[in-house]
């Protein structure tokens, strides 16, 4: 999966289906419950958010990137919307989940903090 190709910590919106899905997760599950415990955003506060697919439809994902402000935000979607409330995307992908995927087959993102990783999967469970 692409989380996984990333090793980023990886969020599944309640509109996508995945937390439903009883397949391993390489996403976080209780992203949204996560933000809502945590009193200093900065402890989780991303350099990079890559928004992939449909609408955000969680208030507390979109009141962490306001607190947080990632230096990038990079939206990968078909659909021509500008679903942005915050006008926080920085770049714009015009690809389907599935193309953008397959464009990065075989890509390997740069060494990330495994501190980091393990700090989202550790809060998770």
């Amino acid at each position: 999966s692409l989380a996984a190709q990333l090793g980023w910590p990886a969020h599944a919106d309640i509109g996508s289906g995945l937390r439903a899905s009883r397949a391993p997760a390489p996403w976080l599950r209780h992203y949204d419950l996560l933000l809502g415990a945590v009193h200093q955003p900065e402890q989780l506060a991303p350099d990079c958010v890559l928004h992939v697919g449909g609408a955000v439809t969680s208030k507390r994902v979109w009141q962490h990137l306001a607190a947080t402000r990632p230096r990038h935000v990079v939206r990968v979607s078909a659909d021509p919307r500008r679903q942005d409330p915050l006008h926080a995307v920085t770049d714009r992908i015009d690809l389907g989940v599935a193309a953008f995927a397959a464009a990065l087959a075989g890509w390997r993102a740069p060494a990330q903090d495994p501190d980091w990783l393990a700090l989202h999967r550790e809060a998770d469970e």
